[in-house]
């Protein structure tokens, strides 16, 4: 099971490659610019690398100045990828960190991560003092939370055998309980 979900930038995440300090009991999400260098050679059972930018199709456009044709959108197939990896540790017996990055280690990995904790019940408050300072990419987290509603037999999903319901209650009783974060979910 997912017990730990840490939030890296590309940096972070090179650093740590670098000098051998992905422990053994790591499993990785590394997202990435398409035009950047991977940081890890190739993908593994535990290290999966995907590649778009940190962009939403609802953020306004300037044509002039955003030529978007040339930018990579996450899709359903990275949705996928993401959720395959993130389902196969949390249903595994052993406990494991998920290591996420992104280029800046704030949007594209903070809605992986934000999918991660609320899928492994993980305390928010707990998230949030290893992993301060996250905007997590409503496209990124939008497209995750679709994908893992698909995966659903006559109501329950595939995980665990919890049905959808009491995966919304294990999120919902971990999640933030000051004033301000309560009245931004109203706005949601």
């Amino acid at each position: 099971m997912i017990t730990t979900v840490t939030v890296l930038s590309y940096e972070a995440m090179r650093e740590r490659a670098r000098h051998d300090r992905i422990p053994a009991t790591a499993c990785v999400v590394s997202i990435i610019d398409p035009e950047e260098e991977p940081i890890f050679e190739e993908d593994t059972d535990r290290i999966v690398t995907l590649r778009f930018h940190d962009l939403d199709p609802q953020w306004p456009v300037d044509p002039e100045r955003d030529p978007r044709p040339s930018y990579v959108l996450m899709n359903e197939d990275h949705a996928k990828r993401i959720v395959d990896r993130v389902l196969k540790f949390h249903e595994h017996p052993a406990p494991w960190e998920l290591l996420v990055n992104c280029m800046a280690g704030i949007s594209r990995s903070g809605a992986v991560g934000t999918f991660a904790r609320r899928l492994a019940a993980i305390p928010y408050g707990n998230f949030k003092k290893r992993n301060p300072g996250l905007h997590p990419n409503r496209h990124v987290l939008r497209l995750l939370v679709q994908e893992l509603r698909t995966r659903t037999v006559a109501g329950r999903l595939i995980v665990g055998g919890l049905t959808r319901r009491e995966i919304q209650s294990r999120a919902r009783s971990t999640a933030p309980t000051t004033a301000s974060d309560r009245q931004r979910r109203r706005c949601r």
